[in-house]
């Protein structure tokens, strides 16, 4: 993490919180994490370990040595979207890469965040060199009044406007 002036602002339980200068050095970072716990297993359980990232880009508030606001927020929540082994990025933050990071990602979904009125954009950062990836189709949500299919995981929703969606992780899923 110091090869890319990332600091470590504090850990809660198995979650570290982590600052950047940068959305590239973040996403850098995150790329080689994947690649150390790719490599790494429990030899007792021959249990790979996989972590899951998030992150979003804005204004945070510090006090006592601590970190905290709506950025913070918005990280968590869109940690919290991602799969064991996959980063999560807000479209802010995705917007601030320059194109040779941004080529590496794919737009997942909108969806909605606990305390947020307004959807947001999440995109998948693909760090991995291989097709098996979980893609969820791009369905845009019209308006509040449109019949939507709405899913709730780990108390997050995400609302998905009609149209059919295959889910998985062979090619033949959109």
């Amino acid at each position: 993490m110091e090869e890319h002036n990332g600091l470590t602002i504090k850990t809660i339980g198995d979650e570290i919180m982590c600052q950047f200068s940068s959305s590239s050095q973040a996403i850098q970072t995150a790329n080689k994490m994947h690649e150390y716990t790719e490599k790494v297993t429990f030899p007792e359980y021959k249990q790979k370990i996989v972590i899951r990232i998030g992150a979003h880009i804005g204004s945070i508030i510090r006090n006592q040595g601590d970190t905290f606001g709506d950025t913070v927020n918005v990280s968590a929540r869109v940690a919290s979207l991602a799969r064991p082994g996959k980063t999560m990025i807000s479209e802010q933050t995705y917007e601030t890469l320059p194109e040779n990071l941004q080529q590496f990602c794919r737009n997942r979904i909108e969806t909605h965040l606990k305390d947020k009125e307004e959807p947001i954009n999440v995109y998948d950062v693909v760090w991995e060199q291989n097709d098996q990836l979980t893609r969820i189709a791009q369905i845009p949500i019209r308006s509040k009044t449109d019949n939507c299919f709405n899913i709730t995981y780990n108390e997050q929703q995400i609302k998905l406007s009609k149209g059919s969606i295959k889910i998985g992780r062979g090619s033949e899923c959109n």
